[in-house]
């Protein structure tokens, strides 16, 4: 478990780009169907669209 949260924690360094004016989140899903989680990593910058990025 803690080997997945150092890559995990490693691939959103890269996405996280710090820029102004920008709302980051994380969205854990729970996929029912595969009994498994899902993680995406969500920007948005001010008057521009919402991207998705699934960080595996």
């Amino acid at each position: 478990m803690n080997s997945d949260i150092e890559i995990i924690k490693g691939r959103l360094t890269l996405l996280f780009k710090r820029r102004p004016k920008t709302r980051y989140w994380l969205m854990l899903t729970n996929d029912t169907y595969d009994q498994t989680y899902n993680l995406f990593f969500n920007s948005q910058r001010a008057n521009e669209r919402l991207q998705s990025v699934p960080p595996t």
